[in-house]
């Protein structure tokens, strides 16, 4: 089978514009913050290798599924490497958000689930699942930490992700002729939680609102993309991909806002 098009267009994009990302970082580690900045440039260059061979991968091999590979191992070093980013921004932070930690632990540890029960893979799926887990529960509390959201704005977002969780879990559970309408549902639910977070981000960089806030909201809105993509098919895949595109160039103006400051 041909790979589609529309999918090897996306991988293009994602070569060039992780590409454009990583030369535009390279000035910012003589900033305040080298640390900072040299870390996300780690990430941004794992996340160019493992784009590079899938793209290369799916032009070659596309009638082959492949296995637990170099660009899964590149999205875990991405992963541990954004978390090591907001790290050495928030680390001296004293703000509790122990609570918040545990539900996005939750959220990750059922997503991992669900991905194994869609897939069958348990390793690559239960390893991936520890780097997403702890690389969401940095955002969370980085959020957290800079009251990027209110409590309104928290509650939706558990919300959200509870009924998006027992959603997914329900498609397995429900008469085939209600299994359509419930994904359809799941697929609204992510889209728009998603869409909120990528315009909360570029409102908060338009407003140059409290010191971290627009790095905390940016990664969370890409970790939430990596979410939606792995839960997501077909073109919603793809639509879910083109939003997490969206989402470099806001870490990299969160990053540059942060070692320039």
């Amino acid at each position: 089978m041909m790979p589609d098009t529309l999918e090897i267009g996306l991988d293009i994009l994602a070569v060039l514009l992780t590409g454009f990302i990583i030369l535009r970082t390279f000035p910012l580690m003589r900033g305040e913050k080298p640390m900072t900045a040299a870390l996300f440039l780690f990430a941004m260059t794992s996340l160019l290798l493992a784009y590079a061979y899938w793209l290369a991968y799916t032009l070659m091999r596309p009638e082959a599924r492949m296995p637990f590979a170099a660009n899964e191992i590149g999205e875990i070093a991405v992963f541990l490497l954004l978390s090591a980013t907001l790290e050495t921004v928030f680390r001296e932070s004293r703000i509790d958000a122990k609570r918040e930690m545990f539900f996005a632990a939750l959220f990750a540890s059922a997503s991992v689930a669900l991905w194994i029960g869609w897939t069958g893979e348990w390793i690559q799926d239960i390893i991936g699942g520890l780097a997403f887990g702890y690389f969401l529960c940095i955002c969370v509390r980085s959020l957290k930490q800079t009251d990027a959201l209110n409590k309104s704005e928290w509650l939706a977002l558990g919300v959200s992700c509870a009924v998006l969780i027992l959603g997914q879990a329900g498609t397995f559970l429900v008469p085939a002729a209600y299994k359509n309408p419930l994904d359809l549902f799941c697929y609204a639910v992510m889209f728009a939680v998603l869409i909120w977070l990528i315009v909360k981000s570029i409102l908060c960089a338009r407003k140059k609102a409290g010191r971290g806030a627009e790095l905390a909201l940016s990664c969370s809105a890409y970790a939430f993309s990596l979410s939606t993509m792995y839960m997501s098919a077909d073109w919603f895949y793809q639509a879910a991909m083109l939003l997490s595109l969206i989402t470099l160039p806001l870490m990299l103006l969160a990053v540059r806002r942060e070692v320039t400051a």
